[in-house]
């Protein structure tokens, strides 16, 4: 027969641990308290070493961007951003050696956002694609692999050195780069073999709407493409993309409420609208305001009383069958175009490859114009 089983000694109240909590003194000189003021220590170290990276501003609408200047590469991102998150992320990686978690990440822009709040920061736009400049010349990002900005005056045109003057640009998920026309010869002639502009009228107008759409100021124009089924309205406005703010998603549906449809014009320079059959009154107000410069006011995600305020002026591509600008202030503020029916098609393969060894040619010709 075996032996009963002693019974397990309890610690007394006395002897349970005490509670780890700073809490004065004696506590701070605890391991884990030590463990605490170490990694606090390596916080203020991280984020020292990220503030002296970064420029902080505020637009108007009172948004903070961050714009990191690393070899002599500038990129603005909003600082509450996941693009934020990546590059600080990267920066910590590249730095230290260390893959900060999650958690780190949202402290370290908190704590920006925090420094910036108690900041008299300068009020000074960002921009998509196209910015301009104190003496009036035209900044264009190319949004190439080495991140250069065009600069365009009455002289002619050259890369930008950021010497005197640091315009500031958004790059947005699927912003792609336009071509560079620094030391290649333009010919503008050479896009009339790409659409199915009809007149020689629509011609001009063409090429007016794509210089007025690269100005850094508006008001705008929306362009409407009419057609009948298969006359290339949804190419013709690709193309006229590719030329002014290029992007992986070159068009999309119109948006059903202006919210949306806000949030849209706030993350591209141009706005190219497929196969639009209706347009709601509130819609049309909203494409006239996006045209001459006009605001919206949204609750700020995660809250429920606070606005984000949404300033905007961009050029718009609308194309459909029937023609949907009934209002009269948004006729006021369109151009009307007809393309005929196509009678000699191309596949889109041929149509494609060609268009890919000219443009690099048709834009510079458009910048000299």
């Amino acid at each position: 027969m075996t032996s009963p089983k002693k019974p397990l000694n309890k610690p007394s109240k006395k002897e349970l641990p005490k509670k780890a909590v700073d809490v004065g003194e004696d506590d701070a000189r605890t391991p884990l308290s030590d463990k605490a003021k170490d990694n606090e220590r390596f916080f203020q170290k991280v984020y020292g070493f990220i503030d002296k990276q970064l420029m902080l501003t505020r637009n108007k609408s009172g948004s903070i961007y961050a714009t990191f200047i690393r070899d002599h590469v500038h990129e603005t991102v909003p600082v509450k951003s996941a693009r934020m998150g990546s590059m600080i992320k990267k920066m910590i990686r590249d730095e230290y050696r260390f893959r900060a978690p999650k958690q780190m990440i949202a402290e370290l822009i908190e704590e920006v956002q925090d420094t910036a709040q108690d900041m008299h920061l300068e009020v000074q736009e960002v921009h998509h694609r196209v910015a301009r400049g104190t003496t009036g010349q035209i900044f264009v990002d190319l949004h190439d692999e080495n991140n250069r900005v065009l600069e365009v005056d009455r002289d002619g045109y050259r890369h930008h050195d950021f010497v005197d003057q640091l315009p500031l640009f958004l790059r947005a998920p699927g912003m792609t780069a336009l071509p560079d026309p620094v030391n290649v010869v333009g010919d503008v002639e050479l896009l009339r073999g790409f659409l199915n502009y009809g007149t020689e009228n629509n011609w001009y107008l063409i090429v007016v709407f794509i210089l007025y759409s690269l100005r850094p100021l508006g008001p705008y124009a929306i362009l409407v493409v009419l057609g009948t089924a298969g006359s290339s309205k949804s190419t013709f406005s690709r193309i006229l993309r590719l030329l002014i703010d290029p992007s992986s998603v070159p068009t999309q549906a119109l948006p059903r409420s202006v919210a949306d449809l806000m949030i849209t014009a706030s993350n591209s320079h141009l706005l190219v609208f497929d196969n639009v059959r209706t347009l709601s009154l509130d819609l049309s107000d909203a494409l006239c305001q996006l045209a001459t410069g006009g605001g919206s006011r949204t609750r700020t995600l995660y809250t429920n009383g606070e606005e984000t305020l949404v300033h905007v002026t961009k050029p718009c591509i609308l194309n459909g069958i029937d023609d949907v600008a009934s209002q009269p202030d948004l006729v006021s503020r369109c151009i009307l175009m007809e393309l005929p029916a196509i009678t000699v098609r191309r596949t889109e393969e041929d149509l494609n490859s060609k268009l890919t060894a000219s443009i690099s040619a048709i834009f510079p010709g458009l910048v000299t114009a």
